[in-house]
């Protein structure tokens, strides 16, 4: 009789603990925009971190979860996008930004003569299979294609005449019909805009694919004349002063962890992209890994104020050097 007894409030006691679960879940609506222009970003991976859950967003960005009270943090990723990590929101309806990506493309010379293989940086990588189970957007014949067919539209000695001794950085996006639609041209460039906006040489785009559906992806393209030769892979590689411990050091004295990315728990690396000239200084940094939330900023702020570096070298002389490196961010 006794044991019935305990197995009755085994039973009732298990059967509550269920229910007040059940009650304590609770329905959350987010809908995910683009930063820049707030319209809606559409088949977005949501993963509620630590938990077995996931969904995407629908045409018009939006998701929802039935979560359970140790839900504690979202994790979106979306090709062309920084991939991000959200705390739930207190409240059951909310709305979440996120920054595009430009995918960094090998510098065109137009006053090359010709354009090969040997031309193009020997660190380029298609970008292709970034996210799993997806696929990047592609141009129709690939990458020596598309530098081809740029060449020929804006090879002229109008657009020559217009560039500055500067980089000029094109940037683009490969839309969902494969077509391709210009976004901006930095420095302003409205001669090559217009003959880049206007165009009909440029093939189709095979579309990027994200849960099986074609979506948008951004590009950058940097086009210049008569650019110097920098190098990638050297004999002699460049190296900070004093070596990586003293480099890392550096950082670490002087890093200013952003008080945004400290508020919502950021942590991971940004990765760098920069020039180390002839003379060891550096040059032309730019984030090609981006973490948000103020890191990347602060990423290239400590890179521009780092003591210069020993510069690479190609049979014994000076060479300028492109350079990657992660800057770490942890609490």
């Amino acid at each position: 009789m006794r044991s019935s007894k305990i197995i009755l409030l085994a039973t009732l006691l298990a059967l509550s603990i269920i229910s007040f679960a059940q009650i304590d879940k609770r329905q959350i609506l987010g809908r995910i925009v683009d930063d820049e222009t707030s319209k809606p970003i559409a088949y977005a991976d949501v993963t509620l971190s630590g938990l077995a859950l996931s969904t995407s967003t629908n045409q018009l960005g939006f998701f929802q979860f039935e979560i359970p009270p140790n839900a504690k943090e979202l994790i979106i990723s979306r090709i062309g996008y920084e991939a991000s990590k959200v705390v739930v929101p207190d409240v059951n309806k909310f709305q979440i930004k996120l920054k595009r990506v430009f995918i960094l493309l090998p510098l065109i010379d137009l006053n090359s003569p010709s354009l090969s293989k040997t031309d193009l940086d020997p660190s380029w990588k298609s970008p292709i299979d970034s996210f799993p189970n997806n696929t990047n957007a592609q141009y129709d014949g690939g990458w020596m294609t598309f530098s081809t067919n740029i060449l020929e539209i804006l090879r002229t000695d109008s657009v020559l005449n217009s560039l500055s001794d500067t980089l000029t950085h094109v940037r683009f996006s490969s839309e969902i019909d494969g077509s391709f639609s210009i976004i901006s041209v930095t420095p302003k460039n409205n001669l090559m805009y217009n003959l880049l906006k206007s165009t009909y040489k440029l093939n189709h785009w095979k579309s990027a694919v994200q849960n099986n559906k074609t979506i948008t992806q951004y590009f950058d393209l940097p086009i210049g004349k008569d650019i110097e030769e920098v190098f990638t892979v050297i004999e002699e590689t460049a190296t900070p002063v004093g070596g990586f411990p003293d480099f890392y050091k550096f950082v670490f004295k002087n890093l200013k962890y952003p008080q945004e990315a400290k508020r919502k728990g950021i942590e991971g690396k940004v990765y760098v992209q920069f020039i180390i000239q002839m003379d060891g200084s550096i040059s032309d940094i730019k984030v090609i890994h981006s973490l948000g939330f103020g890191c990347d900023e602060e990423a290239i702020r400590i890179m521009s104020i780092a003591p210069k570096w020993i510069p690479g070298k190609q049979r014994g002389n000076p060479v300028r050097q492109r350079y990657t490196l992660p800057i770490i961010f942890r609490r």
